[in-house]
């Protein structure tokens, strides 16, 4: 199950940096990149407190954040060169 959940970040992880990296042409200034990571980030808190156990939510924020913060930190390095930068 271990092996399993890491693959399952590493892949969404993956997905999101490329589609952020396929979009920024579009996206000069990050706002739909932006936006959507808060999106993210409304949905996980949202369904961290369905759960209703405190140790669960506060563990899941504390994750989300640092791989949304990963994600974000990574979106210069994934978005593509234009030509004559």
């Amino acid at each position: 199950m271990k092996a399993r959940l890491v693959v399952l970040e590493v892949l969404c992880m993956g997905t999101l940096g490329i589609v952020f990296a396929m979009t920024g042409p579009d996206d000069p200034k990050h706002q739909k990149a932006i936006t959507t990571l808060n999106g993210l980030k409304s949905a996980v808190d949202q369904r961290l407190s369905e759960t209703g156990e405190p140790t669960l939510v506060d563990a899941g924020r504390h994750y989300a954040d640092l791989l949304l913060s990963e994600l974000s930190d990574g979106l210069g390095l994934l978005r593509p060169n234009k030509k004559g930068s």
